[in-house]
């Protein structure tokens, strides 16, 4: 009987240590893929502008706004800006804008689609594109 103890305490360490070493496979393992927008770059609006790709760069930005911009509620208050070709993460979509947390002070705020490129979904810890 002893020997019978023995076998399964035997077997339940080894199993244990296998079991253990194993690579968790839990959803937290998933990449935490979130939604981006990405606003135009100042070589795009440079020749939307008829500005210099530099000025655009050094003088051009996107205002955040308090609240949605739509013709209906106003324009509101500026609370962060995001410069051209910048990324910034999705919190928020409405009919007309995104509500976005700006990368450079982490402000949030509203942004009008029209003032949006595209929208990514990227890994909110690498920021490369998901699959």
């Amino acid at each position: 009987m002893r020997d019978v103890a023995r076998f399964i305490v035997c077997l339940s360490v080894v199993a244990f240590f296998l079991f253990s070493s194993l690579p968790a496979t839990s959803a937290a393992d998933t990449p935490p893929c979130t939604q981006y927008i990405e606003t135009p770059s100042a070589k795009e609006l440079s020749k939307q502008m008829g500005k210099p790709e530099r000025w655009v760069a050094a003088n051009h930005r996107f205002k955040l706004f308090d609240k949605e911009t739509s013709s209906e509620k106003g324009k509101g208050k500026v609370v962060g800006k995001l410069a051209p070709g910048s990324r910034a993460e999705i919190l928020k979509t409405s009919a007309d804008c995104y509500q976005v947390k700006s990368p450079v002070d982490g402000s949030t705020g509203w942004i009008n689609r029209a003032n949006v490129r595209h929208t990514l979904l990227l890994d909110r810890k690498t920021l490369k594109p998901c699959r």
